[in-house]
């Protein structure tokens, strides 16, 4: 499987550069743990790649804040899908764009009897 191959090299990547900076083990392993998606990896790597060794609970204060983001921006997409499978399923229960005459012509029809 491709992606847990990718999450793996990805979490040593940044379990190397963390070990590197002097951060201590455990929270290294714990920081690239969690930065599993290409996203978040990217962020907490680029933070940490340009800036020198900074206090554990900055870098513990930058996961939670790249954590938040990547939870409301999935928050964000799953509420458009729900929205785009709400509009189409108004769209087909329409019928389409000649509902309108079509009602039109089901009012007229009873009328005529």
């Amino acid at each position: 499987m491709k992606s847990t191959e990718d999450n793996c090299e990805r979490a040593d990547r940044l379990y190397a550069l963390m070990t590197e900076k002097g951060y201590p083990e455990d929270f290294a392993r714990l920081v690239a743990r969690e930065m599993c998606t290409e996203y978040t990896f990217r962020r907490m790597y680029g933070y940490l790649a340009a800036c020198p060794r900074l206090p554990l609970d900055q870098v513990a204060d930058e996961l939670l804040g790249i954590q938040a983001e990547r939870d409301r921006l999935r928050d964000k997409h799953m509420a458009q899908h729900a929205q785009e499978t709400i509009n189409r399923m108004y769209r087909e229960k329409q019928g389409g764009p000649s509902r309108p005459a079509a009602l039109l012509e089901g009012m007229t029809r009873g009328r005529s009897k």
